[in-house]
């Protein structure tokens, strides 16, 4: 016996859903019925949970209501079009699996994850008006680059980045912070109707569980995984925002915050242009056509000796931004935009108090 999507969809309700749990039972156990049968016989493989949450892994494991519950959830989604997919499926994004703390096991619906660079456009739910018009305009931008837009699916920046893309002609997805049956908010019920048709949701709860405040964190990491870039149209102080635009720099991928008229009653970008964060001018450089894929492809054929000499700077040890102008002899202008051009290639990171590194072995760049 090996786990079937009705035993994993059910392994998530058991768990309540916990990550960490289900990662862990995932790991150790090959089928529901080995599971069932170590905890009827008290082994000692599950003495990394405590003993509370024994006894209620157990008790839900043998609810019978509860198994009926996930078939019936299943087949609901399975009927729409959703699909289930364990961490090494044939045709689990690549770039989840290679995430910090990847998903075990994600719901898509739709064409989810369409093909192509995702950038990641998200802020504030409350929102200036020029703060909406200018996410939906970006979104549109990105479509027309070629680039997918992914995102949250929350209310206001997101739900306008969300919009734009379609709007252009182009896709988007949005990673939900509850089950993939479950529309949260409601009122972007129809916006999920549209990304469906014109790229998809993912979760990796199951397909009917509720919103809760610790599953929006949990989701900006996958948003995070899927886009090569991140960009904060509108942050507050503490915001999912700022957790989105810590764990990017946290894998060395590229933030950019918009620097326009309206941010700076938003704290949030105030706090980001003041931690280096790439300005809007260069995410709107970044994505013209001239500077889009088929450039990027032919950049990384022929090879660039600027970006070769930063990167034989950079092997040994991290270094300041004032180092690598110096020992390289750069302008600040072209400095400035190779560093950049190189963080978006995932080739090197930026890291606290402005100082770079290389990756060992750059990522998604041919060897």
């Amino acid at each position: 016996m090996s786990w079937n999507p009705h035993d994993l969809s059910f392994l998530q309700i058991a768990t309540g859903d916990n990550l960490s749990r289900l990662r862990r039972l995932l790991a150790r156990h090959d089928s529901l019925d080995q599971l069932r049968t170590e905890l009827e016989s008290g082994t000692e493989a599950l003495t990394w949970l405590r003993g509370e949450s024994v006894a209620t892994l157990r008790a839900a494991l043998v609810d019978a209501s509860l198994y009926a519950r996930a078939l019936r959830e299943t087949e609901i989604a399975r009927q729409k079009g959703a699909r289930l997919l364990r961490r090494g499926d044939e045709g689990f994004p690549e770039t989840l699996a290679r995430a910090v703390k990847p998903p075990e096991l994600v719901w898509l619906w739709g064409h989810t994850p369409p093909t192509g660079e995702m950038i990641a456009i998200v802020g504030a739910r409350r929102s200036d008006e020029a703060g909406l018009r200018l996410a939906h305009q970006l979104g549109a931008d990105v479509a027309e680059s070629g680039r997918v837009v992914v995102s949250g699916g929350a209310l206001g920046i997101e739900n306008a980045a969300h919009r734009g893309a379609p709007d252009a002609g182009g896709l988007t997805t949005s990673c939900l912070g509850s089950g993939i049956l479950v529309d949260y908010p409601k009122q972007n019920r129809g916006l999920f109707a549209r990304t469906r048709q014109q790229g998809g949701t993912l979760s990796e709860y199951s397909p009917g569980a509720a919103p809760h405040a610790r599953r929006f964190p949990e989701r900006n990491r996958l948003i995070v995984a899927l886009a090569s870039a991140v960009l904060i149209v509108r942050a507050a102080e503490r915001s999912g925002a700022l957790i989105t635009a810590r764990l990017a720099l946290e894998q060395g991928k590229a933030v950019f915050v918009a620097t326009d008229e309206g941010h700076e009653r938003f704290a949030g970008n105030r706090l980001l242009v003041e931690a280096g964060a790439h300005s809007l001018s260069e995410f709107q450089r970044r994505i013209q056509p001239s500077n889009g894929r088929k450039a990027k492809e032919e950049a990384s054929r022929t090879g660039n000796p600027l970006d070769q000499k930063i990167l034989d700077l950079l092997k040994s040890s991290p270094l300041y931004y004032d180092e690598i102008r110096e020992r390289t002899g750069l302008r600040d202008g072209l400095l400035c935009e190779r560093l950049l051009e190189l963080e978006l290639q995932q080739r090197i990171s930026r890291l606290c108090g402005n100082r770079y590194r290389a990756y060992p072995e750059p990522i998604g760049h041919p060897r």
